[in-house]
């Protein structure tokens, strides 16, 4: 089985899509080959030169290599209009949603997305499926694409764990002071700012908390984060590090933590949020994280509105020490059971080759008997 999975880049402070395609060609590689590309390495001149123009052909034999094409984004012009041409050769394909139908983000541009989504909705219903991760996300997508001859099929983000779980250490809690951790892409819709407001809030009472910041980020909302941190004079209670990748360096900061935070305004399937919960560390999250086994598993605290006193509630509920190495455990159980990358690209592989064979064995079709 050949696969060819299409990115908008392969920069890994892109966040999940290449992330899992990276997860995939590691697990899948003894079953199949796959080739992960960027078609915006290249100018749009030079795209449409080589896949309509005189490369045409040579490029026509390319593709022929492979049996199956996996877009990761919806939004990407050259994705659809490569799937026009793999419609042509007869070669299936399909597309990874990543929370781009979720109603925050087709509010961003709406009109636009719209007049896209006009143009190029025959991707969707000619494709083999549209992967969304949480039941929420596939309403919201039916919702927007407003087509009953799309076909969905579901399957959750998964992360890298160790089964060996000796590189995790027991909790160790300081009564002197509680180590808030954000890790990921720092991002307005993160509710980074939010974070802020709730640590200014824990300071003013006296309490002892300190906030990391860690992920890559665009330099102007950076900025603006750190005049924040200024402004509301929480300098010596704020680190921001620089972005980290490794399995390692991921794990010594999470251990070095006592809550994680996420209180987004939207989230798809958060990876970072799952690499936490890996490594045994409890959760603060929005509801719009979309995960509500954080609360089924006992293992941090989901807030239903977006305001500071929500978050302010929710950390002081779960700053204690015996609560904290409950819910450490019970994090570790709850990814290990549902949400490793070893799960998600199994069910990747029923999914591509009931696409390859023509049939519907996999479960993860039977999202589309929901109504």
């Amino acid at each position: 089985m050949n696969i060819l999975s299409i990115v908008t880049t392969k920069d890994l402070t892109s966040g999940g899509p290449i992330y899992l395609c990276n997860s995939q060609k590691k697990f899948l590689q003894k079953k199949n080959y796959i080739k992960i590309i960027s078609l915006n390495e290249i100018s749009f001149y030079k795209f449409l030169l080589y896949f309509f123009g005189f490369k045409n052909k040579k490029i026509n034999n390319v593709l022929l290599k492979f049996n199956l094409v996996h877009f990761h984004e919806v939004w990407n012009i050259r994705h659809h209009l490569l799937a026009f041409k793999l419609k042509k050769l007869s070669i299936p394909f399909i597309f990874s949603v990543h929370g781009h139908f979720d109603k925050w983000s087709v509010n961003n541009n709406y009109l636009i997305k719209k007049l896209f989504l006009y143009i190029f909705k025959k991707n969707f219903i000619h494709s083999s499926g549209l992967q969304i991760s949480t039941h929420d996300e596939l309403k919201e997508a039916r919702i927007f694409l407003n087509e009953k001859n799309i076909t969905f099929f579901l399957i959750p983000n998964g992360v890298e764990v160790n089964n060996d779980q000796s590189y995790l250490k027991k909790k160790e809690f300081d009564y002197n002071k509680i180590k808030l951790l954000f890790f990921g892409r720092i991002h307005y819709k993160k509710g980074i700012n939010l974070i802020l407001e709730t640590l200014k809030e824990l300071t003013d009472c006296n309490l002892n908390y300190s906030l990391t910041i860690v992920g890559p980020g665009d330099e102007v909302y950076i900025a603006k984060i750190r005049s924040l941190i200024n402004s509301l004079n929480l300098n010596s209670y704020v680190s921001i590090l620089e972005p980290v990748f490794g399995n390692m360096q991921k794990i010594n900061i999470f251990n070095n933590h006592d809550i994680f935070l996420l209180p987004s305004f939207e989230e798809a399937d958060s990876i970072a949020l799952k690499e936490a919960l890996a490594c045994g560390v409890p959760v603060v999250i929005s509801k719009q994280c979309r995960l509500n086994d954080v609360e089924d598993y006992h293992c941090g605290v989901i807030i239903e509105n977006n305001r500071s006193e929500d978050l302010t509630l929710a950390i002081k509920k779960i700053s204690n020490k015996n609560l904290i190495n409950i819910m450490s455990k019970n994090s570790v159980k709850l990814i290990h059971q549902k949400y490793t990358s070893d799960i998600m690209n199994e069910n990747f592989f029923e999914i591509y080759f009931d696409v390859m064979s023509g049939t519907r064995l996999a479960k993860n079709w039977s999202c589309n008997n929901i109504l």
